[in-house]
């Protein structure tokens, strides 16, 4: 048996001096700041323990040795008199009887007699306040410059996407008429065409009708409307021009012209407010939900810790999927009221444009159950929850971790080049499915704002009237048309070169990254 055993922990000694022969764990140096000395705990450079640098420890210490030691001995000789002159049992006995010691004081409450209690005020500091929100205000900045920048190029790239250019009768203008049926309660009123002045016609006289139908008819010609302005008839009826957005081609720079055309530098930057405003609240509660329920799973916060470091990468993904389609979920209506205002015009409407008075006169219990049971709206929340789905995975880069770390064994952290050049053909190959989704997704937000019979009576988000519109949005084209007609299918890749760019542009600007933390290998 001795001799079994003696072989035994020889071999475990050859193991390890065969994978570690260099080590010896008393006299090992890497060359560190601190390094562990067993029996004697974490060292620094000057063979001084790191507890000895905590004020109360060194306070105890001093006051113990100071009948043996001489006031003006420095740190270091001190403790090594200390540690020469006691033993390892002696030390930990030392120790030991401190803790109780502190254990009866905190017992007795002794033990926060010295220290100093914070009071009312030390909660309301100035300085730091004043820190915090200054911190906050450029932050709030920063955020809402950046969507105001970016705002012209998301609202064409959404004009892409949902206006019908091929629509010829729908793109003319036309004029509509207002009238006050408390004031004009005798007026028949005759419908214009696009081309025709406004006739009125009174009953019962006919040199009266006849005056009032050549004053509106020169008031009409007299409004061509270059500036839009609304034009009052006597009697308290007025009409207006129709626009409705005209670009030469499907283009950026092309659609914002025509909206700055139609609308000035306002309609350039239309909902802007409500995009900033709902970003905050999707990215708010999105995380909220991460956090949430990331420590149940046992898993880091997505939002913070990237995925491909997690120590359950399903679990992580799943998490980070589930969380963007309940968010998703939640801001719904939301997300359907800044698309309303997007497509609609900025004066002559027929409702309050206001997020705050669509929010406060939403029944959320309705709408939801409307949603659930309406058959024609399953599209939607299917449609909605493919489309954030495909986000979360390009923008989070879930597939990447999948692929190039597990399967590839390619890490951003040991060869950042081939690492960002799979990125960026994984993204390429994953806008093939992206901008497809989204236009589908983005017409039938439109489809649900412009059908009145999707939603409750009472509901205030559909555009009742369609002269609110300033694009011409898709027919309801049946899913399937989209891959049996070219036309169909063609325009479902609109706003795939603003796409483009932006990945292009993300590659070029990681790769010439030179401040980019380098990682160097640690020795061991």
């Amino acid at each position: 048996m001795d001799s079994s055993k003696d072989s035994l922990s020889g071999s475990k000694i050859t193991n390890t001096s065969d994978l570690r022969s260099y080590y010896n764990p008393l006299t090992f140096n890497a060359d560190y700041d601190v390094r562990y000395i067993p029996k004697e705990g974490i060292i620094d450079k000057n063979g001084l323990p790191l507890v000895s640098k905590l004020k109360s420890l060194t306070n105890l210490v001093k006051q113990q040795e100071n009948k043996r030691l001489s006031p003006n001995t420095n740190d270091l000789n001190w403790w090594i008199k200390f540690k020469n002159e006691n033993s390892d049992s002696q030390l930990n006995e030392e120790i030991r009887s401190l803790g109780t010691s502190g254990s009866l004081n905190i017992m007795n409450g002794k033990y926060y007699e010295g220290m100093r209690r914070p009071y009312l005020s030390d909660f309301f500091d100035l300085k730091k306040l004043s820190r915090l929100m200054n911190a906050f205000g450029i932050k709030f900045i920063k955020v809402y410059v950046k969507h105001l920048l970016i705002q012209p190029f998301v609202i064409s790239k959404t004009f892409l996407q949902i206006h019908d250019f091929e629509n010829d009768d729908g793109n003319s203008d036309g004029v509509e008429i207002h009238i006050n049926p408390d004031v004009n309660n005798n007026i028949i009123v005759t419908p214009p065409e696009a081309d025709q002045p406004v006739y009125f016609k009174e009953r019962g006289n006919a040199e009266e009708a006849e005056q009032i139908n050549t004053d509106s008819a020169e008031l009409h010609r007299s409004e061509e409307p270059e500036t839009g302005s609304t034009v009052f008839v006597e009697g308290g009826t007025y009409y207006h021009k129709v626009y409705k957005i005209h670009p030469t081609s499907s283009n950026t720079t092309n659609v914002i012209k025509s909206i700055y055309k139609v609308e000035g530098i306002f309609g350039v930057v239309r909902s802007n407010n409500t995009t900033f405003i709902y970003n905050f609240f999707n990215g708010t509660l999105e995380a909220w939900i991460n956090g949430f329920l990331s420590p149940f799973l046992n898993i880091p916060d997505p939002n913070y810790v990237d995925v491909a470091l997690s120590n359950n990468i399903v679990s992580s993904i799943i998490l980070a999927l589930s969380s963007t389609i309940i968010t998703g979920l939640i801001l719904l209506p939301l997300e359907l009221v800044n698309m309303k205002f997007i497509i609609t015009k900025l004066r002559h409407i027929h409702f309050h444009r206001s997020m705050k008075v669509h929010i406060k006169n939403l029944n959320f219990k309705d709408f939801f159950m409307n949603l659930l049971i309406n058959p024609k709206n399953l599209k939607l929340l299917i449609f909605q929850a493919l489309n954030r789905l495909n986000t979360a995975i390009y923008h989070k880069s879930l597939l990447q971790t999948v692929l190039l770390r597990n399967v590839f064994e390619i890490d951003k952290f040991n060869d950042y080049k081939r690492y960002e050049t799979g990125n960026f053909i994984i993204k390429f190959i994953q806008l093939l499915v992206k901008v497809p989704l989204d236009n589908l997704y983005k017409r039938e937000q439109v489809n649900y704002l412009v059908d009145v019979h999707r939603s409750e009576e009472h509901c205030p988000l559909p555009i009742r009237n369609k002269n609110d519109l300033v694009i011409v949005p898709y027919r309801e084209i049946p899913l399937v048309s989209y891959f049996t007609d070219y036309e169909n299918f063609k325009g479902l890749w609109k706003g795939y070169k603003m796409e483009l760019l932006g990945v292009g542009c993300g590659y070029l600007e990681r790769l010439l990254d030179t401040d980019r933390e380098l990682t160097i290998e640690e020795k061991f």
